[in-house]
């Protein structure tokens, strides 16, 4: 399998000091990335989100936004 151009997949932790703030805007960010924190198992307090990206779309402008809130804490 070759690799997509312009395309990537972004992993993104939410871990236990970010779970509640995340959680508290969850409704604020797409309904793709709220469906893909549903769908990822919790393990050790952490969820490992697989976000696909292709272009600057709104779940580029949610993993921007996620990022700040784990500079935040």
């Amino acid at each position: 399998m070759l690799p997509r151009e312009n395309y990537f997949t972004m992993l993104i932790v939410i871990g236990k000091k970010e779970k509640q703030c995340f959680e508290d805007i969850m409704s604020s960010f797409s309904y793709e990335i709220q469906q893909i924190y549903r769908q990822t198992k919790e393990a050790n307090n952490q969820k490992w989100l697989m976000i696909d990206l292709e272009d600057k779309d709104r779940r580029y402008e949610d993993i921007k936004r996620i990022i700040e809130i784990r500079n935040k804490l």
